[in-house]
């Protein structure tokens, strides 16, 4: 779904960004439970036999490889800050607060390479009735499921792209917000500073 909205991504804000927007913070926790704390019962470490583990790590690092981070340890760190401070416990100090989002793929690519390990493990011992079987959801699969979401989006965002981001038209000194962020994509607002409060209205 999120690969599916990743053009409504680039866009103002809107029913579609918000939805993407949730979907990576669910990523982002429910990645944690599986890869971040090792004390976690539901950590990868806890999963696999401990034999396997050096084995299912180089198979993670591999898999990062052709990914927007360098290894495992820069993912881990990634994801640490998106989710203590930006998630999980928000952090109100933009100082401190990451600045920018985690990218997606790496996060995909792990969890589906968990769920394949996990998964035949189960199919083994006949104990995968009721979950997901890896050829439904990967490989060609995948692709002709994101590429069905995006044309539903893409009709979506046509049928909605009439609507404002919300019923009241939200102002700073008079002027719209959608005014504003026009002029300032169009490189007409500097970097003055805002309206103090008592110049807001709505």
């Amino acid at each position: 779904m999120h690969d599916a909205l990743d053009l409504a991504e680039r866009e103002r804000l809107n029913f579609f960004r918000v939805y993407g927007g949730t979907l990576m913070i669910s990523s982002v926790i429910y990645w944690w439970r599986y890869f971040g704390n090792r004390k976690e019962p539901s950590h990868w470490s806890k999963l696999l036999p401990e034999d396997e583990h050096d084995a299912f790590r180089e198979q993670l690092e591999a898999a990062l490889e052709d990914q927007p981070v360098e290894n495992l340890k820069q993912l881990w760190e990634n994801i640490e800050a998106m989710r203590n401070r930006g998630f999980a416990h928000h952090e109100f100090d933009p100082d401190t607060r990451p600045s920018s989002y985690p990218f997606l793929g790496p996060l995909r690519t792990t969890a589906e390479i968990l769920y394949l390990r996990v998964f035949h493990e189960l199919d083994h011992f006949k104990a995968s009735e009721g979950l997901a079987r890896p050829e439904h959801f990967l490989g060609d699969r995948r692709t002709a499921i994101v590429e069905h979401w995006r044309e539903i989006v893409s009709l979506a965002r046509d049928a909605t792209s009439g609507y404002v981001d919300s019923p009241w038209v939200f102002k700073l000194n008079g002027v719209p917000m959608s005014e504003l962020i026009e002029r300032y994509e169009r490189g007409e607002l500097g970097a003055e500073a805002p309206p103090d409060e008592a110049g807001r209205e709505v």
